[in-house]
């Protein structure tokens, strides 16, 4: 794993810091290293952060105007420090600095001697260093990645780190990524969504496509929605030279009339693309939309709404079909990028396990009944599909359902988890019995426990 270390005042360049360390986490093999995962900073943590620097592979400098605090007994920078580290360790070294016309936030202001000092860094940057500007988040994200890229490509090819990353799904081997814990079973939803997603990409290039996805809260719906962003997203969207942004609503509106969910759902849509839209716009429309998310950097866009079965009422079924044919709308307007709506319901926990099986006619849940009406609801819509009709690609996939000891050991094998088929055996015991079926959730869980302890076992980390 190679590890990024990102350095930068925080007051004025937030929103920049949290855009360049979420895509460069994103990254398959690298980790970001800033600040806000190792506490404040105090006379001891500026040590720290030092020390930090010397274990990373990569420095990413980005400099604005605002100078920032400095340890006790210092007039440099806690950035300046980490920066002079840097050259120190012989750290490769990328360096990204704001123009003269950037705006520093009207609240922050700072003596005229520490302003100079800020200068006095841009400029001994600027004469040592080949460096880039910047000016939105999103610009310098997208500068940063290309940068790294560029970056990686004059390593040397036998780099010892290049060969610790083999990539999820290409043969045997230790795949060391997070994701790992969520790659067991679930080949058949991911088989169907490979297949369509594919299909419908040469079919109805642009359009959004839908797909449902549905099971017990304990099935771990979120996992296979991430997984399937990191791998068959990423890939395609690789070929767009971007990557995946994935938004997550988790408030689906189950009170009121129709008009009125509608409205705070398309509300809240728009709100995690411009938060401050429904203070100067009344246009919900598809064609609003369109032209909000015109300027998004990434080719892809992954949405994914939560929808409780257990607050399931009348009202529910018909607001997902009008959100639907929202998405609709859209697509006759040929959006960029392309958009994944993952719609995630989501059955009470266990309800298909034990007594609780018989129980849910007597506690208001019919499990039965949604199922019926959301296959009224995709069904038609994947008969039009079939026949040309203008709608977006849309997929009911396989409900999730438990996990067999056959699939944790297929885990094992396809990820390279131990060599031994003994060991393998033994670590699966532990977890599962032949013939038993345990609930995605508590397997991730033990998974996740069992590859950190691999991977520490081999002194991966």
């Amino acid at each position: 794993m190679r590890k990024v270390f990102l350095s930068s005042t925080s007051k004025d360049l937030a929103e920049h810091r949290e855009a360049v360390a979420k895509e460069i986490n994103r990254m398959d093999g690298y980790h970001c290293v800033r600040m806000e995962d190792f506490g404040a900073r105090d006379s001891q943590a500026a040590d720290y952060c030092q020390a930090m620097v010397r274990e990373c592979q990569l420095f990413i400098g980005i400099l604005g105007h605002f100078h920032g605090s400095c340890p006790e007994g210092s007039e440099k920078s806690y950035t300046e420090l980490e920066y002079e580290v840097a050259v120190e360790v012989k750290l490769s070294r990328l360096v990204f600095v704001a123009p003269d016309d950037f705006k520093v936030p009207a609240n922050l202001y700072e003596a005229e001697d520490k302003r100079q000092r800020q200068q006095a860094f841009r400029q001994r940057v600027n004469e040592h260093r080949i460096r880039a500007t910047f000016s939105t988040p999103q610009e310098l994200a997208l500068e940063v990645i290309r940068a790294i890229r560029n970056w990686e490509r004059q390593q040397p090819a036998s780099d010892s780190r290049r060969k610790r990353q083999p990539r999820v799904g290409q043969g045997r081997g230790a795949n060391l990524g997070e994701l790992v814990p969520r790659m067991c079973d679930r080949s058949s939803q991911e088989g169907s969504f490979r297949l369509f997603f594919s299909e419908q990409i040469k079919r109805r290039p642009g359009f959004p496509q839908i797909y449902l996805i549905h099971g017990a809260q304990d099935e771990c719906h979120a996992s296979l929605v991430e997984r399937l962003s990191r791998t068959h997203l990423k890939d395609y969207a690789s070929l767009k030279r971007g990557g995946v942004t994935g938004k997550k609503f988790t408030d689906w509106p189950y009170e009121g009339e129709l008009t009125d969910r509608r409205r705070l759902l398309l509300a809240r849509l728009f709100k995690e693309f411009d938060h401050k839209y429904e203070f100067k716009s009344d246009d919900f429309s598809a064609a609003a939309f369109t032209r909000l998310c015109a300027r998004k950097l990434d080719p892809v866009i992954a949405l994914s709404h939560e929808v409780r079965a257990a607050r399931w009422n009348r009202a529910t079924g018909e607001s997902l079909e009008s959100y639907l044919q929202f998405w609709d709308e859209v697509s006759l307007h040929q959006p960029q990028p392309l958009f994944i709506i993952f719609l995630l319901v989501i059955y009470p926990p266990g309800e298909n396990s034990g007594f609780l099986k018989s129980l849910p006619k007597l506690w208001g849940f019919d499990k039965k009944s949604i199922e019926r009406k959301l296959n009224g609801i995709f069904l038609p819509r994947q008969e039009a599909i079939k026949q040309d009709k203008l709608l977006c690609p849309s997929l009911m996939l396989k409900e999730l359902n438990c996990v067999g000891r056959d699939d944790v050991m297929d885990w094992f094998s396809h990820n390279g988890i131990y060599d031994d088929e003994k060991t393998q055996r033994e670590k699966c015991d532990k977890l599962i019995k032949a013939g038993d079926c345990r609930r995605m959730a508590g397997i991730e869980y033990e998974l996740k426990l069992i590859h950190q302890e691999f991977i520490r076992e081999r002194g991966l980390i």
